[in-house]
């Protein structure tokens, strides 16, 4: 088929204006026009060449995102496994030298039972069976006030009830049987006695601690609620015993979520013993930790630091500034301060000094081999690789941690245990995955040498 030529632009203007064309403008024109199209088809070949290498490095993202993905999850699920299994083989070691203990300690005790066995010089291994006996045969022969259960004298309800403080006083402890001996006293005791009579609360009191001990907080509260309530009226909001209910009451109301009422309770109950006995007295301290920890729960921040505050004062004053408890008052107000300073609420920098004035303060006393220090390392590397943006003092802390317990403790101790995970999950955070597993590999390694090694041995 002949080609078609197809005018150019020369070509038209020539011919409208009535002159020949010239060979050479069109020659010129449709070179201009070819050199376009190469020009216009080699763009498009590129545009499709770096279209396909976009296509192909998007392609290898994606494959690379589920590579990592994959890797990261199979890491978590090795780093889970290894810590079972360090866990399995403390707990080993641990169960096998408690063995060992429990069968020499068995071996002295029954040699020393059959010693007052056969002498007859064991009176409180004799004074405890009879008061079981007379217990059990108390409780068999009355039930739980069941219809038609023989009444008790008063003298029979006040030893039923007192039965509980003598077993206890043994070193015996059984809260289902101290729940019906409390039960079949109080039930008549109220018999004899008014309903608010100091040996009925006190027994309704005990009966409160033995229900709340079994996990029956809501029966529990209502007879704490019902003491606090008498003693009030009775003896006045600030004697001692009305205090000692009011605390009772408020825990059991936090145990059960009232957490308004509680707080309430706590207050007056740490005003109340701060009037009568002081800001040293336990019952001063243990509402105003109990409060504290509520103002924590609710991020009601500065008023805890505030209360972490003065019961530092508090339990130094009481106990003196070594003390395990004023160590632990020292750690928790420098982690309020530190939460403050996550919350913007208070100067990363300052809470960065009180972590590390109480880890310094705990290893000071206490070592760095010890669990309390251990965790107020923790505390402070956590903040530093974050809200204190100095990750490199953080590690530093913990790998000082883990080489003092595994040179000092050996690696299956609970310390060296709990130091290298503290490690590991701080490798973790910051992306180094390999680095932790490879320390929690080499913990589960030398466990199992040292366990083999105990087994060995014993």
């Amino acid at each position: 088929m002949a080609e078609v030529h197809v005018p150019t632009f020369a070509m038209v203007n020539a011919l409208k204006m009535d002159k020949a064309p010239d060979p050479r403008v069109f020659a010129v024109q449709e070179l201009g026009d070819l050199a376009a199209e190469a020009s216009l088809a080699e763009l498009r070949g590129c545009n499709g060449r770096v279209r396909q290498l976009l296509e192909a490095e998007q392609q290898t993202a994606k494959e690379l995102e589920l590579a990592l993905a994959k890797a990261r999850a199979e890491n978590a699920s090795t780093r889970q496994c290894l810590e079972q299994e360090l866990h399995e083989a403390a707990v080993a070691k641990e169960q096998l030298q408690e063995a060992k203990k429990k069968r020499k300690e068995s071996q002295k005790q029954l040699q020393e039972c059959e010693r007052a066995d056969m002498e007859g010089t064991d009176p409180q291994r004799h004074r405890l069976q009879d008061l079981l006996s007379q217990a059990r045969t108390l409780i068999a022969s009355n039930g739980d006030r069941a219809a038609g259960a023989n009444k008790l004298s008063l003298a029979q309800a006040r030893e039923a009830a007192s039965m509980v403080q003598q077993l206890e006083g043994l070193g015996y402890a059984d809260d289902e049987l101290y729940r019906a001996l409390l039960q079949l006293g109080l039930q008549n005791l109220e018999r004899h006695l008014e309903h608010d009579h100091p040996e009925v609360l006190a027994c309704a009191q005990s009966l409160a601690v033995s229900l709340e001990n079994l996990g029956d907080k809501n029966t529990a509260v209502k007879f704490y609620q019902r003491v606090f309530e008498s003693r009030s009226l009775r003896l006045g909001k600030e004697h001692p015993e009305t205090l000692d209910s009011a605390y009772n009451l408020a825990v059991c109301l936090r145990g059960l979520g009232q957490v308004d009422e509680a707080e309430a309770l706590f207050r007056a109950t740490m005003r109340g013993c701060q009037s009568a006995f002081g800001n040293q007295n336990p019952g001063t301290l243990e509402s105003a930790e109990q409060l504290a920890e509520i103002l924590e729960a609710r991020s009601e921040l500065v008023a805890a630091w505030g209360l972490r505050r003065q019961l530092l004062e508090w339990y130094r004053a009481a106990y003196g500034e070594e003390d395990l408890t004023a160590l632990g008052a020292l750690s928790k107000l420098a982690n309020v301060l530190a939460a403050a300073a996550v919350a913007g609420s208070a100067s990363p920098p300052a809470a960065a000094e009180a972590l590390r004035a109480a880890y310094s303060r705990h290893k000071q006393v206490l070592g760095l081999g010890n669990l309390d220090t251990l965790s107020t390392a923790k505390d402070m590397a956590t903040f530093l690789s974050g809200c204190g943006n100095d990750p490199a003092s953080a590690e530093a802390v913990l790998r000082e941690c883990v080489d003092v317990c595994w040179e000092q403790l050996g690696a299956c101790a609970p310390e060296t245990l709990t130091s290298v995970e503290n490690l590991a999950e701080h490798l973790e955070s910051k992306g180094r995955i390999v680095e932790a597993d490879t320390i929690l590999r080499r913990l589960a390694n030398a466990q199992r040498g040292d366990l083999h090694s105990t087994a060995k041995s014993g």
